[in-house]
């Protein structure tokens, strides 16, 4: 098969992309060639150099390399998607979006997101999502229009183009945004005792690791259904 990934060099993307290589795929990363992680990507992989906000410009690229299968890492908007479906439909057999937990109304909650009591059963693929659309506008300036909500939408509503979603935990190593520095690493340091804030330490949440998620997106490449 040929998979074709949108990001790819940065962190959950390198694994994917040697998982790919390793079980005889032919694959290309699509970034803007920024990212150091290129670097270390297996030989072989087609590179295409472009900026993910103007997919459409590179159309005659993407289907000169016909993937079977499209793995977009950043679809971060409803924007993000529409674009995503547009540049693909007549191209790839299947596209797979990576979402993320936080389109739980439960993690709404946790956050003071969204009103109502803490949900505290197990969530699954059929819990509640959060109700209110652009959940950081006015928190985080740079994600004025962030909604996976919205993504997961328009790509699971499509009839041109089949879609599945990979709702994403907290997970490492290399996490740019180290969400489980503060523990890890006094563990690294061989700390007799590990002191925690008291919120942090009570915080209860999924989390894999980045290989396991990188063989989830391997797979969910070749899914039938719709997920």
């Amino acid at each position: 098969m040929k998979i074709l990934f949108l990001g790819g060099t940065r962190f959950i993307g390198p694994h994917a992309v040697k998982r790919l290589v390793e079980a005889g795929h032919e694959v290309a990363v699509c970034n803007r060639g920024l990212s150091l992680g290129a670097a270390s990507l297996p030989s072989g992989v087609v590179s295409i150099t472009g900026d993910r906000a103007r997919l459409g410009e590179y159309r005659e690229t993407f289907h000169s390399f016909a993937p079977d299968v499209v793995i977009d890492l950043f679809p971060y908007t409803e924007a993000d998607a529409r674009l995503l479906i547009e540049t693909f439909q007549d191209i790839a057999g299947r596209v797979v979006a990576i979402s993320s937990c936080d389109v739980y109304q439960a993690f709404g909650r946790v956050n003071k997101i969204e009103s109502g009591p803490i949900t505290t059963e197990p969530l699954t693929e059929q819990s509640p999502l959060c109700e209110k659309r652009y959940p950081f506008r006015g928190a985080r300036p740079d994600r004025e229009y962030y909604d996976k909500v919205l993504v997961e939408g328009f790509v699971m509503g499509q009839q041109s183009l089949p879609g599945t979603i990979l709702r994403l935990p907290m997970y490492g190593p290399h996490d740019y945004q180290h969400r489980v520095y503060p523990y890890l690493q006094q563990m690294r340091d061989g700390r007799p005792f590990i002191l925690l804030e008291e919120g942090f330490a009570s915080w209860r949440w999924a989390r894999s690791y980045v290989e396991d998620i990188a063989h989830a997106a391997y797979s969910a490449g070749y899914s039938k259904n719709q997920v």
